[in-house]
C-alpha cells in the first residue's frame, strides 16, 4: 500500500514541477487581481504568424507602485522568485540601466524554445512576462508587434543577432 501511495505521489508531482513557473504567475494573478495598481494579461493564441500553427501562451503581470504603496515592486519580484525554479532556465540577458533591472531567462528543449521569462524591476513598475510554447529564436523575433510592451524589446534585439 505504501509503495502504491508513493508511486501516485510521484506521478502527480512530476507534472507539477514542470509547470511551476506558469503556476507561480497564476498564483500571483489570483492573489493580486483586485489590488489597485496590479494588471495582468493571459492569452493563449497563435501570435507568431498566420501561416504557422504554433500556439503560444503569453502571461503578463504588471504592478505600478505609484498606485499602491502597500508593498513594493521588489516585494512582488521576491515573491515570484521564491516559487520559481531557476535551475530549469538559462539566463540569457541581464540589463541594468536608468533604474530598471531587466532579466531574461530561456528554457530550451533541443533547438526549440519552450519557455521565456522576462522580469523588469523598474523604479515605479514591476513587470513579469512569460511566453511558453514550441518556438524557435527566429519565431520570437516576430513579437515586434508588442514593441510598446516594456521588456519585450529585448526579444527583438536578441533574435536579430
Amino acid at each position: 500500500m505504501k509503495t502504491i501511495l508513493n508511486f501516485l505521489i510521484f506521478i502527480f508531482l512530476i507534472p507539477a514541477a514542470g509547470f511551476s513557473q506558469g503556476d507561480q504567475l497564476n498564483r500571483m494573478i489570483s492573489k493580486y487581481k483586485s489590488v489597485e495598481g496590479f494588471r495582468y494579461l493571459d492569452v493563449n493564441t497563435n501570435m507568431i504568424s498566420n501561416e504557422t500553427e504554433k500556439v503560444v501562451n503569453l502571461k503578463l503581470v504588471s504592478f505600478n507602485a505609484e498606485k499602491n504603496a502597500s508593498f513594493t515592486g521588489k516585494d512582488l519580484r521576491d515573491e515570484f522568485y521564491k516559487g520559481f525554479n531557476k535551475d530549469q532556465f538559462k539566463g540569457l540577458v541581464e540589463v541594468k540601466s536608468s533604474g530598471d533591472n531587466v532579466e531574461m531567462m530561456v528554457k530550451k528543449d533541443g533547438d526549440q524554445v519552450s519557455h521565456i521569462i522576462i522580469s523588469v524591476l523598474g523604479q515605479s513598475e514591476t513587470v513579469f512576462i512569460s511566453v511558453s510554447g514550441d518556438m524557435t529564436m527566429k519565431d520570437l523575433g516576430r513579437f515586434s508587434d508588442f514593441e510598446n510592451c516594456h521588456g519585450l524589446q529585448v526579444l527583438e534585439q536578441l533574435c536579430e543577432e
